[in-house]
């Protein structure tokens, strides 16, 4: 029903606008935007609802040509799981930062995401086409890519490793020239291939390193980080990409709880990637002490999720969700 316009008025004149509900008061403002003698708590709800309507549109917008990765890690494709309605798995133009000391587990991850990549995308139709294209960059800072471990996993699920192997173009850069070289080619790469996954393990070696070799530099390598950063992201979004970083870490002595660690760089990485994994060890915890290869994860920062901590296992067929 419309509102003429003394109506209108009358209804600005009486007390009415003070107890109708958000909703109502919602829909006042969408057929009548030009009322504009709202108390100051109706105003404030009003553009706090332009706002939220605004975030979902623009969400909605994001989702429309998103791609989803099962993982069949549990807490991954937790994650970013959004509800009954969706596909578990990690979400594309998101990026994904995995962080923790030495044999935690960030590695292990990044060799097995282009696996299932494989198994969602091609596995089925593989032919000479496919073996020319690319679909993964695997960008190598600490010299821990192993085409054997890649084998290793897609033996485990009946996979041709060397297929795998075909769609990966895998780059060492383990020095801080090297790997923004490497960065400048990134584009032209995506344009020429069907990439759908960039990892880069480990961002933050070839920052730190330059750091310590020429402390001046600081300001500048901190500079170069949230430019690449903000690249990244770029890509994510222009090409439709899920971006997995991982980080070495650094101590933070004012916590107490077991995981007492931070990614290196951390409040420049907080600026550009919303998405934070803590993985590692719970030495403080004895009862699944003696099962090989647990290892925890700890759900740090989320857009979707609360804090967490889940369990997991590293087999040598690959990860493994730990279900005690």
């Amino acid at each position: 029903m419309n509102l003429n316009a003394n109506d209108l008025q009358q209804l600005l004149s009486s007390d009415v606008l003070e107890i109708l509900s958000p909703s109502e008061l919602f829909r006042i403002f969408r057929l009548y935007p030009s009322i504009t003698n709202f108390s100051s708590i109706q105003l404030k709800f009003r553009q706090k609802t332009k706002c939220i309507f605004k975030r979902i549109s623009e969400f909605n917008s994001f989702l429309q040509d998103a791609w989803v990765l099962p993982t069949n890690i549990l807490f991954l494709d937790r994650f970013f799981y959004l509800n009954n309605n969706s596909t578990k798995g990690i979400i594309s133009k998101n990026i994904l930062m995995l962080y923790g000391k030495a044999r935690s587990g960030k590695s292990q991850i990044c060799h097995q995401l282009p696996v299932e990549l494989y198994k969602k995308f091609t596995k089925s139709s593989y032919n000479q086409e496919d073996k020319q294209d690319k679909t993964t960059i695997f960008i190598d800072t600490e010299g821990t890519f192993r085409p054997g471990r890649i084998k290793e996993i897609a033996k485990a699920q009946n996979l041709d490793g060397n297929q795998i192997l075909n769609q990966i173009i895998s780059v060492q850069a383990q020095n801080y020239v090297t790997f923004n070289l490497m960065l400048k080619k990134i584009k032209e790469i995506l344009k020429s291939h069907s990439i759908k996954l960039l990892i880069i393990d480990s961002l933050t070696r070839v920052y730190r390193l330059e750091m310590a070799k020429d402390p001046s530099r600081t300001a500048l390598v901190i500079s170069n980080l949230a430019q690449n950063l903000k690249q990244i992201q770029k890509w994510a979004d222009d090409f439709n990409l899920i971006v997995c970083l991982t980080s070495q870490v650094t101590s933070r002595f004012e916590e107490s709880y077991f995981f007492d660690i931070i990614p290196v760089l951390a409040t420049t990485l907080n600026r550009f990637v919303k998405n934070w994994i803590l993985l590692g060890v719970n030495e403080e915890e004895i009862e699944f002490s003696s099962i090989k290869g647990l290892r925890y994860a700890h759900i740090v920062n989320s857009e979707i999720h609360q804090e967490t901590i889940e369990k997991f296992i590293i087999t040598p067929q690959g990860i493994h969700n730990f279900y005690g």
